[in-house]
């Protein structure tokens, strides 16, 4: 298995930009197709570089609306040299891309997984553009029409946004020392809540690392470096801005480098991965699933590449999704049974809420059109839809452009 990659798509496919894009994506990752695992799963769109109208390169998950509509971002635009898009591909496969960014007023480089309300608007984060060129939060109508509720100074954002009740939204920024916690009001107004030291609390909050807030408006969170062994931190802050770290990783056995954030449970538990940790098998251990309790005390749930060949996978980049019934599903990059990749070309998995087997439900190939090594976070559809799994993947398909899909449970 092959140590840390870099998170952010941006930097890999920049560090080939000088090579003829399909041959950058086959050197870099030896995968130009994709797919199949199991009889659930359906490519429901191929990104298309070549025509230069619906994008490239999905970045991150997707948003389902009650329609069954599914929502996104990519890498490009309309061609190589465009800075990314919003993308609905309806039930039908059909996509409409409902804004084309121009690094601009209105943003580009857009990042991270989009926030869908209820009157069907979207909100979600750019890496560039704005007033100051460090990014910005955008909201989207159903017609396409932009908002841009927030423009950061000296910050970029670091994940996506979580948009509570109250129409209040949260996230975290590169920006201080060692990145913060912010409050954004409905009215843009911005309140930093807490910047990190670097130190014990915690060092460079978590890519895709989006916020979760509990009753009392506490928000929870992960950091990527920092805490007692500085390899990241599960931290609280409080509405007062009091930050209180409940887990340090880094230990004997425990995992290491958090890239996504946590779920809350029904039980009030908090669930994650880790992209390395957990073992020796990999050298640095093919990352965990955590269990985080109320009081702090942490159960490692799940090993990756516990199994022969790493069958089971191995480096979760994303977080976890939760069904009714307490079972938690997420992807990994790398590992499985699909043949076409070296170290595999990653999975969809399903692990009991207790820990226990781990059931992989899909290993990504290179034979049927997407190509599972940095696939992206999934999301569970409505009830009506029994639960099935959306998402996308970074490259593969059709175009070698990457995919939207769905797959039953």
């Amino acid at each position: 298995m092959s140590q840390r990659k870099t998170r952010n798509p941006r930097a890999r496919l920049r560090s080939v930009a000088a090579l003829p894009l399909c041959v950058a994506v086959l050197m870099t990752y030896g995968i130009l197709g994709a797919a199949a695992g199991g009889g659930g799963f359906k490519v429901l769109y191929n990104f298309n570089n070549q025509s230069g109208s619906g994008g490239a390169f999905p970045v991150d998950g997707v948003v389902r609306d009650s329609a069954g509509n599914l929502y996104g971002m990519t890498f490009y635009g309309y061609g190589v040299s465009t800075p990314g898009l919003v993308y609905k591909v309806a039930p039908d496969g059909t996509e409409t891309v409902l804004h084309q960014f121009t690094n601009g007023s209105d943003g580009g480089d857009p990042e991270y997984d989009l926030v869908l309300d209820e009157a069907g608007n979207v909100y979600g984060t750019a890496l560039a553009g704005g007033a100051d060129g460090t990014g910005l939060v955008f909201e989207l109508a159903p017609d396409g029409t932009e908002t841009v509720i927030h423009s950061f100074t000296n910050e970029s954002p670091r994940s996506g946004v979580m948009r509570d009740r109250n129409g209040d939204f949260y996230g975290t920024a590169a920006g201080g020392c060692c990145g913060l916690v912010y409050k954004l009001g409905k009215d843009g107004t911005e309140t930093v809540l807490y910047t990190f030291t670097g130190g014990g609390d915690g060092d460079g909050p978590a890519f895709s690392g989006r916020l979760v807030k509990d009753k009392a408006g506490n928000l929870y969170g992960t950091t990527v470096g920092g805490g007692a062994y500085g390899e990241g931190v599960v931290f609280k802050v409080a509405p007062s801005g009091t930050e209180t770290v409940l887990h340090s990783f880094g230990a004997e056995g425990d995992g290491k480098i958090p890239e996504a954030g946590v779920v809350e449970g029904k039980a009030g538990n908090l669930y994650g991965t880790t992209y390395m940790g957990g073992g020796t098998g990999c050298g640095n251990g093919c990352g965990t699933v955590f269990q985080l309790a109320p009081d702090g005390t942490e159960s490692v749930l799940y090993l990756f590449c516990s199994q022969p060949n790493c069958s089971d996978g191995g480096y979760p980049e994303s977080g976890l999704v939760e069904d009714k019934a307490g079972n938690l599903y997420g992807t990994t990059t790398e590992g499985g049974t699909g043949p076409g990749c070296i170290d595999g070309c990653g999975t969809v998995f399903k692990l009991p809420a207790d820990g226990g087997i781990e059931t992989v439900l899909y290993s990504f190939t290179t034979t049927d059109g997407a190509v599972g090594v940095d696939v992206n976070d999934v999301s569970q559809g409505s009830p009506g839809e029994n639960g099935d799994l959306y998402g996308t993947t970074q490259y593969g398909g059709t175009y070698s452009a990457g995919t939207v899909f769905k797959l039953k449970k």
